[in-house]
């Protein structure tokens, strides 16, 4: 068994996990639109980088331009780590803005998932051991039926699982029928969820893992702020 030898998902939630974390997990993160979930996203990427590891990024609301622009605004130099071939992104946005795309891993028509899993395959082969993020699910799954949709990203989890791979699947909060999410709450390893509060008539944000199969964790939600260094754990 192959564990991780790096933070789990990013800097400082090492400290929430009771145990050692092994590599193949895959993850559903939940929450509202404007709760932070891209950023983390991003975070989680570049924690990867830190130690070499290989990053994928299938991106359906924004173009790659846009994933580095606003990972550069984090002071995260990926330009690098595109051209080595260290970080692939897979465009699923550009074909639906109509515009060319500027990746080299690109769907034409992502509401036929068979092309997404094509396009997936021929990034990720010989790579193991990486990360990836899907931002968003929502987004492939409002593109096809619920049914298929739940079976493309069982089917793309369970690939990514056996070469290592851990990954952060994006849902947007309140967007989907409770059996959806409940669905892939159930399919993947584990759940992170996000909240927005009013505290003191500031708008804070939080954090927690609220499962993690076959790991001790705590569950409590913890403060985060997003700015000019990223994704930062306030403990």
């Amino acid at each position: 068994m192959i564990y991780l030898n790096s933070p789990f998902l990013i800097e400082g939630s090492e400290h929430l996990i009771k145990g050692h974390v092994k590599r193949g997990n895959v993850l559903l993160l939940s929450a509202v639109p404007g709760a932070g979930k891209t950023s983390f996203g991003l975070q989680f990427l570049e924690e990867g980088f830190k130690t070499d590891q290989p990053g994928m990024a299938i991106v359906t609301d924004f173009s790659p331009d846009e994933l580095i622009s606003t990972a550069t605004t984090f002071g995260f130099t990926w330009r690098k780590y595109l051209e080595s071939g260290l970080l692939k992104i897979i465009d699923c946005y550009s074909f639906m803005d109509g515009a060319k795309s500027t990746s080299k891993y690109y769907v034409d028509s992502p509401s036929a998932l068979t092309n997404v899993s094509i396009v997936l395959t021929e990034a990720q082969k010989g790579v193991e051991n990486g990360r990836l993020i899907v931002d968003s699910a929502s987004t492939l799954l409002l593109l096809s039926d619920d049914a298929a949709g739940v079976k493309f990203l069982s089917s793309i989890s369970a690939r990514m699982k056996r070469a290592g791979y851990t990954c952060v699947f994006i849902l947007e909060g309140g967007v989907h029928d409770a059996h959806i999410s409940n669905r892939l709450r159930y399919l993947l390893d584990g759940v992170l969820d996000m909240k927005i509060e009013e505290v003191d008539d500031e708008r804070r944000r939080f954090f927690r893992i609220y499962s993690l199969r076959g790991c001790r964790h705590e569950t409590r939600w913890i403060p985060f702020s997003i700015g000019d260094k990223g994704f930062i754990l306030e403990e």
